[in-house]
């Protein structure tokens, strides 16, 4: 019985697949449709219209307008660019010799400190941000966007490191070896010949840490206290107030917020496949 009923269930899935990931990808993209016609609708639909509607019976473009006029975003998104790039290029920088070094020299225990750096990663935001508030406080690097920069690197890191480290072990020694005969320096291997050849590795890494980047809350909120250092984050949560939650403005917010991401990620489409899976290797 369990046989047929495998067989079963096996045909009516090889058969209908395009329906169910047709299916798959609306229940995805309906959040993400929802908010792009809540953009563009009025006020009053959006409060007081019921039950509510799939697409906006007045189209406008007012809340764009608010959301860019009104509201400082331009000023967000300046703070959350230069946040994101500049631990973008720390998380790389520092995963990317951090995996050269375990790939290539051998030492012991390099498995334990790899598990090490892994474990690092399993620690969630709240559990530790008292500590981290009080270190930051006793510094004085509390409402910086350095706090955020050296945070939110430390958080991409680990599992940049891991990724980075599958990619570098596929790196023929052969190629380094030859430009060391060649005169190169170690330095310059790194530099010149590896990071070269293992750039889709480091396109997947470095979109991870801008997204990681790009949409974190919470520390942003707790290690920030002037509105002129808020990033776009912190900025959408301003729509919710004690008297209403302005429905179509956050959503306007949300779309912009949501470009420079997609941006990154049709630019860096053609790399991200390849570094993933290279990624994923076993010691």
């Amino acid at each position: 019985m369990k046989r047929k009923s495998t067989k079963i269930i096996f045909k009516i899935l090889s058969k209908y697949w395009i329906l169910m990931v047709a299916f798959m990808l609306l229940v995805a993209l309906f959040p993400f449709f929802w908010i792009l016609s809540g953009s563009f609708k009025t006020t009053t639909e959006v409060h007081f219209t019921f039950p509510p509607s799939i697409f906006p019976r007045t189209l406008t473009l007012e809340n764009y307008l608010y959301v860019w006029r009104e509201r400082p975003f331009a000023l967000y998104m300046v703070n959350t660019l230069k946040v994101a790039l500049l631990a973008t290029f720390l998380t790389m920088l520092v995963s990317s010799l951090a995996a050269y070094a375990c790939a290539r020299i051998r030492f012991t225990k390099k498995v334990l400190i790899l598990v090490i750096i892994l474990i690092a990663q399993m620690f969630p935001g709240p559990s530790i941000i008292i500590p981290i508030f009080s270190v930051v406080k006793k510094m004085g690097l509390y409402d910086s966007h350095l706090v955020l920069v050296i945070l939110y690197a430390a958080f991409s890191v680990p599992f940049s490191t891991w990724m980075l480290y599958g990619y570098f072990r596929k790196i023929p020694q052969e190629i380094e070896d030859a430009a060391k005969i060649d005169g190169c320096s170690i330095s310059g291997v790194f530099f010149r010949i590896v990071l070269q050849v293992a750039k889709p590795g480091l396109a997947a890494v470095g979109s991870f840490a801008f997204l990681v980047s790009w949409n974190e809350f919470l520390f942003a909120l707790v290690l920030l206290g002037t509105q002129k250092r808020f990033t776009l984050s912190l900025g959408l949560a301003r729509f919710v107030t004690d008297l209403s939650t302005y429905y179509n403005n956050m959503s306007a917010g949300s779309i912009i917020t949501a470009i420079p991401m997609l941006v990154v990620f049709f630019l860096l489409s053609k790399h991200l496949v390849g570094g993933l899976t290279a990624g994923a290797v076993k010691e």
